[in-house]
């Protein structure tokens, strides 16, 4: 019999694990949103005010003007896949189909990519066919599980799609634990390779609903639904002794930030980072900001801190501000004698370098 184990990052596993979701813990998965648009009304949908029911494009943190802005997040990050997701992304098939063609034959065969969809009227296998024939390597359709009539199609996927692995993924919603269990046993005997359970959470824009419906946040969490992870860690538990071939993986909320999220930050960290920038182990980065005073032209500027700490400083042009290596901390005092406003700063190494923390020393 096989038995449930707990990954390195946290999460749970019955069976053999996902590629998309080896990648993705290890912050190897870029996350493409190809569109905002959808044609579900799910009630959970995590999606911020900002993207849902907007065709937008995003890659990671970064909207997307051209296919370029993709390939500098991919080498920026080090990114050897990308997660397509939306909104629908079928309600855009023809950009998703060519995005998809574009990624494999810029980044290469192995560059892994998996899609999310669900079950709606944009959703057809001959769509299916093409993005795998494209180069898809792993469909991720949401079941809604309240309708097993939706449930009928995987079969007829696994039937007809040899080159891409069929998979279903769900939140797991207190409550609907014995729906979870005929699901399971459903997609076990259609042949489908993997089922991947999320914990269910709050986010901005669904919490109003998920409050209506009476649930709450778990103690001790940012995000994540009361009861949630004790139903995924149920209908695990049973899957052991009723489950014959069906790859299970249950995400807990804090892989997508404490894992997922600080292993793509560091990633991308080490990559990005100036030569006065210090990487932290969350994967920021932290520098000394120095402010000139008004009369001082930032060259001129420039040379004048270059004798104070003996090395030439990085020249902000944009923020209109010199940077240096934080292990200068000890000449603050000799800078601002000088006229200088000098700031610690924290950073993330993502696009635009939103900043964290902003101290005057």
């Amino acid at each position: 019999m096989r038995r449930v184990l707990r990954t390195w990052a946290g999460s749970f596993l019955l069976g053999d694990l996902p590629r998309g979701c080896e990648l993705c813990m290890h912050g190897l998965k870029l996350v493409l949103l190809i569109t905002g648009l959808c044609d579900k009304r799910c009630w959970y949908c995590p999606l911020s005010r900002e993207k849902k029911g907007r065709d937008v494009i995003y890659v990671n943190e970064r909207s997307v003007k051209k296919f370029d802005d993709i390939v500098e997040e991919v080498e920026s990050q080090g990114a050897e896949g990308a997660g397509i997701t939306g909104g629908n992304p079928l309600l855009v098939f023809e950009r998703t189909l060519g995005y998809i063609k574009l990624m494999k034959e810029v980044f290469g065969e192995d560059f892994h990519i998996h899609l999310y969809t669900a079950i709606s009227p944009a959703f057809n296998l001959d769509k299916i066919k093409s993005l795998a024939e494209a180069g898809l390597d792993e469909l991720r359709i949401h079941l809604m599980l309240d309708n097993p009539s939706e449930w009928k199609i995987m079969k007829k996927l696994v039937e007809k799609i040899k080159n891409c692995d069929i998979g279903v993924e769900i939140p797991v919603i207190p409550g609907y634990l014995n729906e979870i269990k005929k699901m399971i046993r459903f997609l076990d005997e259609s042949g489908v390779f993997f089922m991947n359970m999320n914990e269910l959470e709050f986010s901005e824009s669904n919490s109003f609903l998920l409050q209506m419906r009476g649930f709450k946040l778990k103690e001790g969490s940012f995000s994540a639904v009361e009861g949630s992870h004790e139903t995924a860690m149920e209908a695990l538990k049973w899957a052991e002794k009723n489950v014959s071939k069906l790859n299970m993986h249950y995400c807990p909320a804090f892989i997508k930030d404490s894992v997922q999220y600080k292993n793509r930050l560091i990633r991308t960290a080490k990559r990005v980072r100036r030569p006065h920038e210090k990487v932290t182990d969350e994967g920021t980065l932290v520098k000394l900001v120095l402010i000139p005073p008004p009369e001082l032209e930032l060259s001129a500027a420039a040379l004048l801190v270059e004798r104070v700490i003996g090395e030439a400083p990085y020249l902000n042009l944009p923020r209109k501000c010199l940077e240096v290596d934080p292990d200068y901390y000890d000449l603050v005092d000799e800078l601002k004698k000088h006229g200088f406003r000098c700031f610690l700063v924290e950073e993330y190494p993502t696009y635009g370098r939103k900043v964290l923390s902003r101290v005057e020393l």
